[in-house]
């Protein structure tokens, strides 16, 4: 879900790339987090929160991951 809403980047004037995907995560506020991992709805809301920790943890090692392999300056749109 976090790829797809920076993919459609609603507003943005240049395509989302793998940097502005990592600063859009480390401005997220936590329930913002929790909706991009998919655990913002009340279906998912019964998961614990140290389970969605680790999955928001995941997700900004992927990023970081997908970064150091391809640079902060890859659109996201490119790498599907």
């Amino acid at each position: 879900m976090f790829f797809n809403v920076e993919i459609r980047n609603d507003g943005g004037i240049q395509p989302a790339t793998l940097g502005s995907a990592l600063d859009s995560f480390n401005q997220a506020d936590t329930e913002i987090l929790r909706v991009w991992c998919g655990y913002g709805s009340d279906f998912f809301n019964h998961y614990p929160d140290d389970l969605v920790i680790r999955f928001v943890k995941e997700l900004k090692q992927e990023i970081n991951r997908l970064i150091r392999r391809h640079g902060k300056k890859k659109t996201l749109e490119s790498l599907l």
